[in-house]
C-alpha cells in the first residue's frame, strides 16, 4: 500500500529537500532525513510535515564515516521494516571559479555529494534487492546564480552523479529497482537571497520559459519516479530547467 512506503531523503539544507519531505509526507510516506552532524538542520521542516498525513524524523549523524551510513540503515529497517525509497540531495557548496578552486575545496564538494550518494546507496541497495523492489533518485546540484557552467566544478559532479546512477541501474535492475537522476535548473528559493530584484529580473529573461523553477517542480518529478508507473525508467537523466542548459550552448 502507498501509506506503507518508507523513505530516506539525504540532506535537509535547501528547498528541494524541504519541499520533498512535504510532498511524500502529504502522500502518508514515513519519511527519515539523514543529515551531517556538523549542518544545522531547518526545524521548519518537522515543524511543516507534523501538518501532514505521513511522518516525518531526522537522524543526524557523522558523513565522513561511512559505517555510520550502515547503521542509519539499520535503524531505519529495525523500526520500519523496509526502505521503499532513498533520494541524494545535493549539498550546496559556495561558488568559486576553476583557476580559483583549491584542491581541498575541490576534494570537499567530492565527498559531500558523490561520496555521500554513494555511501548511501551501497547500504540501502541491499534492503532493497531483498524486498525485490525500491527506487533510487539521484539529484544534481542546482544552478545559482552568479554560477557558470564554464567556470565552475558543475560539470564534474554532474557527471559523477550520471555515473553513479548509470552504474547503480545496470547492477539493480534485475532486483526491480530503477536508479534515476534529476538535473534541475535554477531553484527560486535558493536564488532570492543571492541578488537583488533587478538582478532577478534579468536572470529570468536568459531562462526560455521566463521564471526560475520552484522547489516543487523538481518535487514532482522525486514524486512520479518512485510510482509503479516509472518502474520501466531507470538510468535516465531527466532535466528539469526550464530549458536553460540547453540555451547556454
Amino acid at each position: 500500500m502507498i501509506e506503507s512506503k518508507v523513505v530516506v531523503l539525504v540532506r535537509t539544507t535547501h528547498s528541494i529537500a524541504k519541499a520533498a519531505a512535504e510532498k511524500f509526507c502529504n502522500q502518508g510516506f514515513r519519511v527519515v532525513l539523514w543529515e551531517d552532524s556538523s549542518t544545522i538542520i531547518d526545524p521548519t521542516i518537522l515543524e511543516s510535515c507534523k501538518l501532514r498525513k505521513g511522518s516525518c524524523e531526522i537522524d543526524s549523524f557523522d558523513f565522513s564515516q561511512a559505517q555510520n551510513f550502515e547503521k542509519a540503515a539499520v535503524q531505519v529497517i529495525k523500526k520500519f521494516g523496509r526502505i521503499d525509497i532513498l533520494v541524494n540531495n545535493p549539498k550546496l557548496s559556495p561558488v568559486s571559479k576553476v583557476p580559483n578552486l583549491s584542491t581541498e575545496a575541490w576534494h570537499e564538494t567530492i565527498d559531500a555529494n558523490l561520496s555521500v550518494f554513494l555511501h548511501s546507496i551501497s547500504v540501502v541497495a541491499p534492503f532493497m534487492q531483498q524486498q525485490k523492489m525500491g527506487s533510487i533518485i539521484n539529484c544534481c546540484l542546482p544552478l545559482r546564480i552568479h554560477d557558470s557552467l564554464t567556470d565552475r566544478h558543475y560539470d564534474g559532479i554532474r557527471e559523477g552523479v550520471k555515473g553513479i546512477t548509470q552504474l547503480w541501474a545496470r547492477e539493480l535492475g534485475q532486483s526491480g529497482i530503477n536508479v534515476n537522476t534529476i538535473i534541475p535548473g535554477y531553484i527560486e528559493e535558493d536564488n532570492l537571497p543571492l541578488a537583488d530584484s533587478a538582478e532577478l529580473t534579468q536572470f529570468r529573461l536568459k531562462i526560455p520559459v521566463r521564471r526560475f523553477a520552484q522547489a516543487i517542480d523538481i518535487v514532482n518529478a522525486y514524486s512520479f519516479l518512485v510510482t509503479d508507473e516509472a518502474s520501466y525508467i531507470t538510468g535516465t537523466e531527466l532535466v528539469i530547467d526550464g530549458l536553460v542548459l540547453s540555451a547556454r550552448y
